[in-house]
């Protein structure tokens, strides 16, 4: 008998167990951590079930294995839906079309697959973001980088830019070379340097140094951040300013001097083989409205070269020089009141015609070609009178060719009606 009151506590203790265990008619558990639009999980996600074509978002270094689950959650964090993907179609309309106050959950464990077909077992959302942002910034790094890297028979220009208030390298070639090197030529002289591409706080960056102290090194050691095409240029960012890049390809067809040439022009020269560029120089068709040389107490130590390939730093020397001065095209004065304003080789840095904008004054031995290989035959519709060269002498007189004879003749830098033809090279 005394044995009774242990039985019914038993009893007792068994039925409150079943009680506490039970489940029926409970509401579905909300879960405190969910996947919203603002979430960085959630925008990699999204870049790796694109499908877009933009290289600068897609993730192309890991796939998911399908099908997996995702919950959907309202507002108040409560599971509306239950969902089955089964390709990156159907999750990426899924997280394409999911309402701003809705977010989402996925049922782990779940696979993914990396570029070398391996399979990668994903047990929570830390798992997988760290998975997907590793992938995110090898994505970037190797477009970044494939971008910035310079292909057979392509180079990197820096362009002119007349609106851009730093143009103190335009003219220069770079080539950035796929160990990572890079060579910088201005001013027939060659710089050695290194490139590396950088993912910091989810943006892109290339940093540039070259070895030393000196102004090559001070003025591009730096870490910049890529923010892409802006029209043909590449665009590089940093605290002071921007960078402009322009990568140039050709396609070598022959010509001859007296062909016609890509841009509407007439070739004046085949130096032979492909380097720094180009192959031909092509001279623009018509000469421009007479011009100044420019200012005449001027004396351009980087404009004083006169072999064949020269004509456009010498252009940039010189233009740069005058977009130096207050105002000079309205301002003469401020030089001389000998001059009127106009500078002959600002107005073909700036000149677009044939679709192109990398026209440029010749300089004295480019000029020279031109007089012997086209106006001596007829061709060109040249005048016989003396053409502007890019050369500076260092004196108030820069060269010129003087197309009735084809000698060279020293003008002062604000004689009237000398003749203005510009050249490009491709």
């Amino acid at each position: 008998m005394k044995a009774l009151p242990k039985i019914k506590h038993f009893i007792l203790l068994t039925l409150l167990i079943l009680g506490v265990g039970s489940c029926t008619n409970e509401p579905a558990e909300r879960t405190e951590s969910t996947i919203g639009y603002q979430n960085e999980l959630f925008k990699l996600m999204l870049n790796t079930s694109s499908q877009n074509g933009d290289p600068m978002k897609e993730q192309i270094c890991i796939d998911f294995v399908y099908p997996f689950q995702l919950l959907v959650y309202n507002t108040n964090r409560d599971p509306v839906q239950n969902l089955t993907m089964t390709d990156d179609s159907t999750l990426f309309q899924t997280l394409m079309n999911l309402p701003l106050n809705h977010s989402i959950s996925i049922s782990y464990p779940i696979e993914t697959t990396d570029s070398n077909g391996n399979i990668i077992s994903i047990n929570n959302d830390d798992e997988l973001l760290i998975s997907l942002r590793s992938c995110s910034d090898e994505s970037v790094i190797s477009y970044v980088s494939g971008q910035f890297c310079t292909p057979m028979n392509c180079v990197t220009k820096v362009p002119y830019l007349p609106d851009n208030a730093d143009n103190e390298y335009a003219g220069a070639i770079f080539y950035a070379n796929p160990d990572n090197t890079i060579t910088l030529r201005h001013l027939g002289n060659n710089y050695l340097g290194t490139w590396t591409v950088m993912i910091i706080n989810q943006k892109s960056y290339i940093n540039i140094n070259f070895a030393g102290i000196n102004p090559i090194a001070t003025y591009w050691n730096k870490s910049y951040h890529y923010l892409g095409f802006v029209g043909p240029y590449r665009k590089l960012s940093y605290s002071g300013g921007s960078r402009y890049f322009l990568q140039v390809c050709n396609e070598i067809l022959p010509y001859q001097v007296g062909d016609f040439g890509p841009s509407g022009g007439i070739i004046a020269y085949d130096k032979g083989s492909y380097s720094d560029g180009w192959r031909y120089m092509e001279v623009a068709p018509n000469d421009l409205p007479a011009n100044e040389w420019g200012c005449v107490t001027s004396n351009l130590m980087n404009a004083q070269f006169d072999g064949v390939g020269s004509g456009y730093q010498n252009s940039v020397a010189i233009a740069n020089f005058h977009q130096s001065l207050n105002q000079y095209a309205t301002n003469p004065a401020i030089c001389s009141a000998l001059n009127n304003g106009t500078v002959a080789a600002f107005s073909g840095l700036t000149h677009d015609f044939g679709d192109q904008r990398d026209w440029c004054l010749p300089s004295h031995d480019e000029l020279k070609l031109i007089h012997d290989n086209l106006h001596v035959t007829g061709a060109g519709g040249f005048t016989a009178i003396p053409y502007w060269s890019s050369t500076d002498t260092g004196t108030p007189q820069a060269k010129c060719i003087d197309f009735s004879t084809g000698a060279t003749v020293l003008l002062p830098k604000n004689t009237a009606n000398v003749g203005t033809r510009l050249v490009r090279y491709f």
